[in-house]
């Protein structure tokens, strides 16, 4: 793909999220996976051992310094990724509608 970026491809873009994908967020790690063990329909002998060592040692533990929200700088990121950001809240909203999908318990209601 090349060119810029549209609202046209945004709208795209949701759709497929919306008609083709299980959503999962980083932010709900445990839901997530459980989700995606039942729609796959994952099993396996240690998968509960794997599961726990994903979430108690986490993923993308790069860390960085926290952009404050209106500074030059996350003004300059939110412009440059303004799309990627909305479909991002798009899926988030995608995700708590996809809880009636699914039962899990530990889900916040």
């Amino acid at each position: 793909f090349r060119g810029k970026v549209t609202g046209e491809d945004l709208e795209v873009a949701k759709e497929i999220l919306r008609t083709r994908c299980v959503i999962g967020l980083m932010d709900r790690m445990e839901e997530s996976l459980d989700r995606f063990s039942t729609y796959f329909g994952w099993s396996a002998p240690d998968g509960d051992d794997c599961k726990n060592e994903l979430l108690h040692k986490g993923v993308n533990r790069n860390s960085h310094a926290k952009v404050k929200v209106g500074s030059e700088a996350w003004n300059i990121m939110y412009e440059q990724n303004e799309l990627d950001i909305k479909l991002y809240e798009y899926a988030q909203v995608l995700f708590e509608e996809q809880r009636l999908l699914f039962s899990y318990e530990g889900s916040q209601r």
